[in-house]
């Protein structure tokens, strides 16, 4: 298009330098006519071209040496680039090996890193896992042969068995936990709580056997002439440091801890029964005591009233009281008579509650604190209660009602052991009820 034509005029065209212009005009000056006649013009400037032409022939011609030293200077260069060139090339294998040296390097030296790392991490974790699974052989000696009676041996073999219970009780992920020398560690632990567990069980069952026995043989009731019950508190003092073997026991062997719960309820139940029986003889025996002081001669004393009555009959001027007079005498005497019977009865009733209720509320105590069972406490139900600190509750009532004996404890196999011990007491005391309601007549 004519656009395009203009467009690509205006690129050819390039603007005269100052010197050519100079020339131009020097020639243009030279030659007056060169606008008139413009072929003249013309055929002159072909003339002098052709004479530069020539005459730069000419001089190349003359200069064909330096021609050649110019051709030799760039075969030269020409050899010295290429020489270069492949000096370069050289260098760039070089580069690239050493390139690849040191991404090799940098590979080695990055494993390197990761298996210092890995290897501290492993030498950590095996620390750690020897300072959870490891049983010191002192720990180990202390639970196969350590002297359960002296109270400082006692502190060692607990703490070897909570140090024991921990090992057993690491969690370890799956790939640690099959591993020969932690399998080998888990069994010498299963082993250790096996024998620990029976040396405990057959020592604890002896001490509960042998305090009974000596309770049994301490018992002071039979000779007593007065009510007195007293808590088992040295027992309690002296059982109380085994109670954190009995927390882990449970953990550790559940057969064992349950017969031990049985062991100490069948031995202290019968020091129970017989402290308790034996209590309750001696205040049926003070009340009986007391009656006897309180009416001396009552075997007498109708045998006095039928006589008094006969000689009355008999017309006796001594006596002027009349039949309904005696009558309200005698009524009056029997009343007084019943009333302090009662009084009695009531004051011996409540010295056995008082003392009943110590010995229940020490009891349940140290169950709490000996055994470790739950602590959910069943509520109790109906009644007005008197309750202890330790949560036994003695439902105190007059003669003639059905006192109970209320144990609340706080999980219901406590619960069943403080009711087995302590089965003998509401038999006893509705048998001193029944007592006191023959004494009534």
């Amino acid at each position: 298009s004519a656009g395009a034509a203009k467009d690509t005029i205006v690129e050819e065209y390039q603007e005269l330098s100052k010197h050519e212009e100079d020339d131009l005009q020097r020639i243009l000056a030279s030659c007056d006519w060169a606008i008139g006649n413009a072929e003249a013009f013309t055929e002159r400037l072909a003339e002098e071209l052709s004479g530069l032409d020539g005459a730069n022939i000419h001089a190349i011609m003359g200069s064909e040496h330096q021609v050649q030293d110019l051709i030799k200077l760039l075969d030269q260069a020409l050899w010295e680039l290429n020489n270069t060139e492949m000096k370069l090339q050289d260098y760039d294998m070089l580069l690239e090996t050493v390139k690849e040296s040191m991404e090799v390097m940098e590979e080695k030296d990055r494993c390197m890193q990761v298996e210092d790392t890995n290897r501290d991490k492993l030498a950590k974790e095996i620390e750690t896992l020897i300072s959870q699974l490891e049983m010191s052989a002192e720990e180990t000696q202390l639970l196969d042969h350590g002297n359960l009676s002296g109270r400082q041996s006692l502190q060692q073999c607990i703490a070897a068995a909570q140090r024991l219970q921990h090992v057993q009780s690491v969690e370890l992920s799956r790939g640690l936990s099959i591993m020969s020398a932690v399998t080998e560690c888990r069994e010498h632990a299963d082993m250790l709580s096996r024998s620990f567990g029976q040396r405990v069980h057959g020592h604890l069952t002896f001490v509960f056997a042998k305090m009974a026995s000596e309770a049994l043989d301490n018992t002071g009731l039979r000779h007593s002439s007065e009510a007195i019950l007293r808590p088992h508190s040295q027992i309690h003092h002296e059982l109380l440091p085994y109670a954190p073997l009995l927390t882990w026991l449970r953990t550790a062997n559940e057969t064992h801890y349950v017969d031990l719960c049985k062991s100490y309820v069948q031995h202290m139940k019968r020091v129970y029964e017989v402290e308790v029986k034996e209590f309750m003889e001696s205040a049926k025996q003070n009340l009986s005591k007391e009656r006897r002081q309180a009416v001396p001669g009552a075997g007498l004393k109708p045998m006095t009233t039928a006589g008094s009555v006969s000689s009355i009959h008999s017309g006796s001027s001594a006596s002027n009281l009349s039949s309904s007079e005696l009558s309200r005498d005698k009524s009056r005497i029997s009343m007084t008579s019943l009333e302090d019977e009662r009084s009695r009865f009531d004051h011996v009733f409540n010295t056995v509650l008082s003392q009943l209720d110590p010995v229940c509320s020490r009891e349940q105590d140290f169950l709490l604190k000996f055994f470790p069972f739950s602590t959910h406490e069943p509520s109790s139900s109906g009644g007005l209660q008197q309750d202890s600190p330790d949560g036994i509750n003695l439902r105190r009532s007059t003669k003639g009602s059905k006192p109970e004996v209320g144990l609340k404890a706080s999980a219901f196999t406590r619960k069943k052991m403080l009711t087995d011990l302590l089965s003998v007491v509401e038999p006893e005391v509705q048998q001193l009820v029944q007592f006191g309601d023959k004494i009534d007549g």
